[in-house]
């Protein structure tokens, strides 16, 4: 098994197909790293950093994630299985084709992160940052997405039914395309609605 020591940075280091299975990562940095299919199962990482790095088909089933950035990171075919994530920084990193059943996001920065075609049933994200995300195809059904920040994120197609939307930021999103069945939302929220399908309100 590799040995990661804390409090150091790690450049340009190649992790791929390795065994990092329970590891304790504290404050620890890696920078344009390779974990191409490594192994980071029960892992858990507290105010580490990880920028520019290649977690393609990276297996991190029940790791938790504290305080912890994934910057510009690619994820692509990761198994992200009951992974938590709590206040971490997710700017820009790419989840496409991620298995993200079960996971858990509390608050954090998931600013223009690539997630199309995921499922959010259910799941509690509040005070999220998902400003200018790409959010294509989610499903947010009986979501709870109080306070978080969904500005200019593409939405096109995403199903908010029975989620609450209230005290969530919309500039700037394309509201045509978006399906809200028994959606919580607020006035301002109602009024961004009805001019997105043409409606004139005309007493406010």
């Amino acid at each position: 098994m590799i040995k990661i020591e804390n409090d150091k940075q790690y450049i340009n280091e190649d992790f791929s197909g390795a065994d990092l299975t329970m590891m304790d990562l504290n404050s620890c940095v890696f920078i344009d790293c390779n974990f191409k299919g490594a192994t980071l199962e029960d892992v858990i990482s507290k105010k580490c950093e990880f920028d520019n790095c290649d977690l393609t088909s990276v297996k991190m089933n029940a790791s938790i994630h504290k305080n912890t950035s994934f910057t510009n990171c690619q994820f692509k075919f990761a198994n992200l299985f009951g992974c938590e994530f709590h206040d971490c920084r997710l700017l820009g990193s790419n989840f496409t084709e991620t298995n993200l059943m079960g996971i858990t996001i509390k608050g954090g920065d998931w600013s223009y992160v690539n997630l199309p075609n995921c499922s959010f049933k259910r799941m509690d994200l509040k005070n999220v940052n998902f400003k200018n995300a790409y959010l294509f195809k989610c499903d947010f059904e009986n979501a709870d997405l109080k306070g978080s920040d969904l500005t200019q994120a593409v939405l096109s197609y995403s199903s908010f039914k029975g989620a609450d939307l209230r005290d969530t930021k919309l500039d700037g999103v394309d509201l045509k395309n978006i399906t809200f069945n028994k959606t919580k939302i607020d006035i301002e929220q109602a009024v961004l609605i009805a001019r997105a399908h043409g409606a004139v309100c005309t007493d406010l």
